[in-house]
């Protein structure tokens, strides 16, 4: 009864992929800038399109248009800065086919007097029986709140996978059309995923930080105004041809399949919405979405979807709440990912369905407790032993497969009738224990400029401070001749990367003898993006790697643990095994309470090794990013007094965080304690004190900003026995 078996589908861009890879690809070519009239292409067959930076923007124009052409590829492009009327990229005609969209960037689109600004038009209503076979893939949506729709899609099977969509006010839309896939994305902020149709898939995305609860929600189910879309020849099957005028037709959303996505700290999941329709979702299947806490996916890649079953589990979509007849002109939740009630359209199937039997969730709601107690005990009297044989075998399995997480074990229920509802506990890792910990810092403990240590120093003392006088003949500081360093009048040193002709700036601190367990400080402050430059969404960050970063000797010393500082005031952790090879950010804990412009903010990176794992066998490390808003003015005044350190991010790194490709990153020799094979692995964690002839080293870096620091500093630190 108990013998189950599934394809394991992680959420999220797949192969490794990242925002940063994404951007960093892009800006790696040499892009021709476009700033007016834009482009257009008119049926081309076998064609390029690429390295083009679109920032036309004229009322009404579209920054690339491409009509009635096959066999199109459109990579390493921006579309940004329009604040007009009119569409970033325009795909429309009823001879369009096969066109990949890839590696581009779409960023700043603010129009906002009406409809029209999309920065993606994929089809226009009349091509919505059109069969376009087309993809978008590994591309970035980024601030584009000009139009309810970053994507609109008005044309038929086409696929988008592997983007990521950051802080838009719109979502990507299924608005006429249907045999669309939206799957294996990342959506950060306020937009998701709208449909409208027959046979859509939405599939193991990832949605952050989603605190709509209405049109821009993560998953949103539209009511239609009709049975069929008019280019369809039935209600599943597009005409294959276009239509002479565009019609205004909502096809009622039927055979809808949405499996395997996950939700972060989002206030709704997904819903139902009428906005003055009238025709019911038809045949929706809700499988495996579920709310966490940590999403599941590691960037190493994971299996490709499969093409999705319609229908699997041919039941109508039913409201959690309300009990009573849906009012067709209310919002009808489907899922609703809060702790409280989240599992509860799960506990419910038992009564309606057989195949429930097979998941077992200790949550219910209120209304179905009682009936839940009888139905509960008779299935466990039926199946106790083999439960307990199974989950035995599967206890097994757990411990052969390092990557694979350990189910949260129910708690036990002291007074089991009536059963009380209690709070989902999400799946996730079996947390590593910290130990050892580094030695807390004695309580007044400072450096040399008064900043508070947080951690003892190492028993073999070693710090380093950057010569605040004059750094640019400071012996041990990496890369000072290329950052543009001018002396301020508060006392620090602006610096924008100008004579590395990117405006990079990569200001090391070497460290010899190498550290393992280092505690790295600066206060800086962002005065400005560079006029021209790729500024990007970091104000800054810092990191503590191996060595220089670049692409020579395959990107081997680029290894490096990173804290970020966004301009929208978020705090991250990621890891780069080679260069350029990023992992996924991580560690989010809290925000920073004022814009990092024009003020001064500490940051602090502290980086140190826990006990060996006893299953895995391997040293997992910890990072920690710590800010301090409030110890120095706008000004450069500091006053240790009001120094406040706040954790605003950590993560431990044991495995499983993975970036790059075996081929790739095994070319490069081992970091990490017990690999002996001779070659990096993808997930390596860098726990040995590795380094270059000069050290191992900790690096202030900006992109495309001018900012300016003081107290740049790196301490050893002691782990405790």
């Amino acid at each position: 009864m108990f013998s189950m078996s599934a394809t394991v589908i992680v959420a999220g861009p797949r192969n490794g992929i990242t925002a940063e890879k994404i951007e960093n690809e892009i800006n790696s070519k040499k892009l021709e800038p476009v700033t007016s009239g834009g482009k257009k292409y008119s049926g081309d067959k076998k064609i390029i399109i690429e390295g083009f930076d679109f920032t036309s923007n004229e009322d009404g124009g579209k920054q690339l248009s491409v009509t009635d052409c096959e066999d199109v590829t459109i990579r390493f492009c921006k579309f940004r800065n329009k604040t007009t009327k009119g569409q970033g990229l325009n795909i429309v005609g009823s001879n369009t086919k096969r066109v990949t969209v890839e590696y581009c960037l779409f960023e700043n689109f603010t129009f906002t007097d009406d409809n029209g600004g999309e920065p993606f038009r994929f089809g226009l209503s009349q091509y919505s029986g059109c069969n376009y076979d087309s993809v978008i893939r590994k591309c970035v949506f980024r601030n584009c709140k000009s139009d309810p729709e970053v994507i609109s899609l008005k044309s038929s099977n086409n696929t988008v996978e592997d983007c990521f969509f950051i802080d838009n006010k719109s979502n990507v839309t299924v608005r006429h059309g249907g045999l669309n896939k939206i799957q294996h994305n990342y959506f950060s902020g306020s937009g998701g995923v709208r449909i409208h149709g027959y046979g859509n898939y939405v599939g193991a995305n990832c949605f952050e930080n989603n605190q709509e609860t209405e049109s821009f929600a993560p998953i949103i189910i539209r009511y239609g105004n009709a049975d069929k879309d008019p280019n369809f020849n039935d209600v599943k099957t597009p005409s294959g041809k276009a239509a002479g005028d565009g019609h205004a037709v909502y096809a009622k959303t039927v055979d809808l399949r949405i499996e395997g996505n996950e939700f972060k700290n989002c206030r709704r999941g997904i819903i139902q919405l009428a906005k003055g329709a009238s025709i019911k979702p038809e045949n929706v299947v809700n499988k495996n979405n579920k709310v966490v806490q940590e999403f599941g996916f590691t960037t190493g890649g994971a299996n490709p979807l499969p093409a999705p079953e319609l229908p699997v589990e041919p039941a109508p979509v039913e409201p959690v709440r309300p009990t009573k007849p849906a009012d067709p002109n209310e919002e009808q939740p489907v899922v609703t990912p809060t702790k409280d009630d989240a599992q509860e359209t799960h506990m419910c199937g038992i009564f309606k369905h057989e195949e429930a039997k097979n998941h077992l969730h200790l949550y219910a709601c209120g209304e179905h407790a009682n009936i839940l107690r009888e139905k509960f005990k008779r299935i466990l009297k039926e199946t106790e032993e083999e439960t307990r044989r199974n989950q035995d075998d599967k206890d097994d399995d757990d411990e052969d497969d390092d990557d694979k997480p350990e189910p949260v074990k129910p708690q036990p229920q002291p007074q089991p009738e009536p059963v009380k509802p209690t709070k989902p506990e999400p799946i996730k890792p079996e947390p590593v224990k910290p130990q050892p910990q580094p030695v807390t810092s004695p309580t007044g403990s400072a450096d040399k400029y008064g900043i508070k240590k947080l951690y003892a120093d190492a028993p073999t003392k070693f710090e380093r401070y950057m010569d605040m006088d004059n750094p640019t003949k400071d012996a041990f500081l990496n890369k000072e001749e290329k950052a543009n360093l001018n002396k301020e009048a508060d006392g620090g040193w602006s610096l924008d990367g100008k004579d590395t002709g990117k405006y990079q700036v990569r200001l090391g601190l070497w460290m010899k003898p190498e550290q393992v367990n280092i505690e790295t400080t600066v206060y800086s402050q962002y005065i400005s993006a560079v006029a021209g430059a790729d500024s990007g969404s970091y104000a800054f960050q810092l990191y503590k790697g191996v060595g220089d970063h670049s692409t020579s000797n395959n990107g081997c010393t680029g290894f490096s643990y990173k804290g970020r500082v966004r301009l929208d005031k978020g705090v991250l952790i990621c890891k780069e095994v080679t260069h350029p090879n990023y992992s996924s950010n991580e560690g989010n804990i809290k925000k920073l309470t004022n814009d990092p412009k024009g003020r001064y903010v500490g940051t602090k990176l502290v980086t140190y090794n826990l006990a060996k794992d006893s299953k895995t066998g391997r040293t997992p490390v910890k990072i920690e990013v710590y800010c301090d808003e409030t110890g120095m003015t706008p000004d450069g005044k500091f006053d240790k007094a009001k120094q406040n350190w706040v954790k605003m991010a950590d993560y431990v790194d044991k495995g499983g965080w993975n970036a790059g490709s075996a081929a790739s990153v095994g070319l490069c020799p081992p970091l990490e304690i017990g690999n002996s094979t001779g070659k990096r692995k993808t997930d390596e964690i860098y726990n040995l004190p590795v380094g270059t002839n000069n050290g191992n080293v900790v690096t202030y870096r900006t992109d495309g900003v001018r900012t300016k620091i003081k107290y740049f500093s790196v301490r050893g630190i002691k782990p405790s026995s």
